[in-house]
């Protein structure tokens, strides 16, 4: 899972945060219009995950993610399903840590699953105002999505845990449009 040789979905940004230390401790710049990562955040979010949780495997149809780790680490799970995308059912598996910063865009249509090992915590932000209704959901374990998940048995929400299959919510987001 480390970044050499890492091929994410299309749009997908992954881009190392500078950290400046000096003998008071440090500074890291969480964020930069001038960056163009995506569109800008409307609202942030803060996130405390205990040990073996995995939330998700989510996929909005409005809005794009702007995550960053910033204690312990967190195993990303990506499927493509936008089907106009260069790299269509394209599934990838990357890993965040608070030790070694970077922030993650995950543009709409690019379904997503957050594991985590060990406690852990985590900021993102998304592009439109948080809405349920923009929160299609699908089994974590769906064979179809392609992701090698590090865990069997992982912690989930009530939600995720009754989610349906990857194959419903492609028929969903195929059904919503982009406002």
């Amino acid at each position: 899972m480390n970044r050499e040789n890492r091929t994410l979905p299309h749009g997908v940004v992954w881009r190392d945060l500078k950290t400046h230390v000096d003998q008071r401790g440090d500074l890291t710049e969480l964020f930069r219009a001038e960056w163009h990562i995506g569109p800008a955040p409307v609202q942030w979010n803060f996130v405390r995950s205990q040990k073996n949780v995995l939330r998700g495997v989510h996929v909005h149809h409005r809005h794009d993610d702007y995550l960053i780790v910033v204690q312990n680490r967190m195993v990303l799970g990506l499927k493509d399903l936008r089907r106009d995308s260069p790299t269509h059912d394209l599934a990838s598996m990357v890993e965040l840590n608070g030790q070694d910063l970077s922030v993650i865009h995950i543009p709409y249509g690019v379904a997503h699953g957050f594991y985590v090992p060990s406690d852990a915590l985590y900021f993102y932000a998304v592009s439109h105002y948080w809405d349920t209704s923009d929160e299609l959901r699908c089994r974590w374990d769906d064979p179809e999505l392609g992701l090698d998940w590090p865990t069997v048995s992982p912690v989930l929400s009530d939600a995720d845990a009754m989610a349906g299959t990857l194959r419903a919510r492609r028929r969903d987001l195929e059904a919503c449009t982009r406002p």
